[in-house]
């Protein structure tokens, strides 16, 4: 029982480092990108594709081991996001205040 929970813990941490690691790459490519639409829209659906077989592989083991993978992926979202951060100049872009001038966008 808790080596099986384990496992799904892992499992949904695997599942949520390889979402949030393909959005990462993906959120980088979109200034070069020459359809960046497409790009995101490609991106979203693999690894939503991804994460949904994923999960519902899982949910065929059992709804607690699909519970306790999704507390494994939110774990990884929780840490990369700190692990990573903000940068400095997506802070303001989506609406709030200008950094340097101080005037709401």
């Amino acid at each position: 029982m808790i080596l099986g929970s384990i496992l799904c813990f892992l499992a949904g941490g695997a599942l949520g480092g390889l979402f949030f690691w393909g959005l990462r790459l993906t959120t980088r490519r979109i200034p070069s990108a020459t359809r960046p639409g497409c790009l995101l829209a490609g991106s979203f659906v693999v690894r939503l594709a991804m994460v949904a077989l994923g999960f519902f592989l899982l949910l065929r083991l059992s709804a607690s081991c699909l519970l306790v993978a999704l507390l494994g992926f939110l774990l990884v979202r929780f840490i990369l996001v700190r692990q990573w951060g903000v940068r400095p100049e997506a802070e303001g872009a989506a609406g709030g205040e200008d950094p340097e001038s101080g005037k709401e966008i």
